[in-house]
């Protein structure tokens, strides 16, 4: 837990000493000194691994014949040129986009070439169910956000700051919203029983009043929310 809370600069890795848990495996650097490699092994350094893969997706897609992946990432924006400085910040977060692009782009080809089942989804995903026969919800039994409201749902801030209730609810219920969906749209073949679709949290059902609720829920703030 400690290591997957590391996200630097704002949290530093967490350090173990490693010479004595017995590791093995990997390929030294004909050029690195035995100091060096004893250093290493003494300042071992975990960091949170978002920060290699943030869909988690790379320890089971080679093992797993099915994979479902919950994207709860930020939505990849374009946005004016601005600074110098915001120009140099923006630069790390394509190539990390570029990176999770491949990776989503590696799993849908997969899906569809037969090598592996399953289904994706995200913040921007919409969650319009066609309904699978035999499966899913009958037309009129399937509350979605109307697009507009999904546009307005994915701006909403991913920072490290606190969600209110309300903001809470409605993200898990559209999360469950496009989890249904993509899977009775992608891989209805891995639902082993069929059943009614049910979203929580019905008192954020109304479109109207979660416009309402999520004015300003984009937006960063530099003390944060309590």
């Amino acid at each position: 837990m400690a290591a997957s809370c590391a996200y630097p600069p704002f949290f530093p890795p967490m350090e173990l000493d490693g010479r004595g848990l017995g590791l093995q495996g990997g390929v030294p650097d004909p050029a690195e000194p035995a100091q060096a490699r004893e250093g290493l092994l003494a300042r071992i350094q975990l960091a949170d691994g978002g920060i290699y893969d943030n869909l988690g997706v790379e320890p089971v897609w080679s093992d797993h014949r099915a994979v479902l992946v919950s994207d709860g990432g930020a939505v990849f924006r374009s946005r004016p040129a601005g600074s110098f400085v915001g120009r140099l910040l923006h630069t790390p977060s394509i190539a990390g986009s570029g990176q999770h692009t491949t990776r989503l782009l590696w799993l849908r080809a997969s899906s569809s070439a037969g090598i592996l089942q399953g289904a994706t989804w995200s913040l921007e995903s919409t969650n319009t169910v066609s309904p699978v026969p035999g499966h899913g919800p009958a037309p009129g039994d399937h509350t979605a956000y109307p697009p507009d409201l999904v546009d307005q749902i994915n701006q909403v801030r991913t920072d490290l700051d606190a969600f209110r209730p309300t903001e809470q609810r409605v993200l898990e219920r559209h999360g469950y919203a496009v989890a249904d969906a993509s899977v009775d749209r992608h891989s209805p073949q891995l639902v082993a029983r069929a059943a009614p679709f049910d979203p929580p949290h019905p008192q954020v059902a109304d479109p109207a009043s979660v416009r309402l609720e999520l004015r300003g829920s984009a937006q960063v703030r530099a003390f944060g929310r309590r």
